[in-house]
């Protein structure tokens, strides 16, 4: 678990194997954890309580930019937010701030359509 953004860089420049998880501690606006789930397809959690959310994709394209100048890259993103299983109260998801282009979802669709929120899946959590 990670609390600061330049670790959580470092860490991803190693290329970790897949299946690791990077835990992400305090507020950073971005995301809550990140799966390296092969060494192509990455996937950005955001774990929300609230009944809105706001993706910071200018933070990600940022982070993968400077990852990408240091050789460590994927191909294919997602991404997954988590809420309580036990909220039913309708959830948005706003436009984001930012965007990212050159990525394709874990379906081989690009990355770069009209409205990101189609690609984003959605679960919930047991969080007593």
């Amino acid at each position: 678990k990670f609390s600061d953004e330049a670790k959580v860089e470092a860490l991803l420049k190693t290329h970790p194997p897949a299946n690791t998880w990077i835990f992400v501690a305090g507020r950073q606006g971005a995301f809550d954890a990140v799966h390296i789930v092969s060494n192509t397809h990455i996937r950005f959690v955001q774990t929300t309580a609230g009944m809105s959310h706001t993706f910071k994709l200018k933070v990600l394209d940022s982070l993968l930019a400077s990852l990408a100048l240091s050789g460590v890259c994927w191909s294919h993103l997602e991404f997954l937010i988590l809420r309580p299983e036990d909220d039913l109260r309708p959830f948005t998801l706003r436009r984001p701030e930012g965007a990212l282009q050159g990525y394709q979802r874990f379906d081989n669709l690009p990355w770069h359509r009209p409205d990101y929120r189609d690609n984003v899946q959605y679960g919930t959590l047991d969080w007593d």
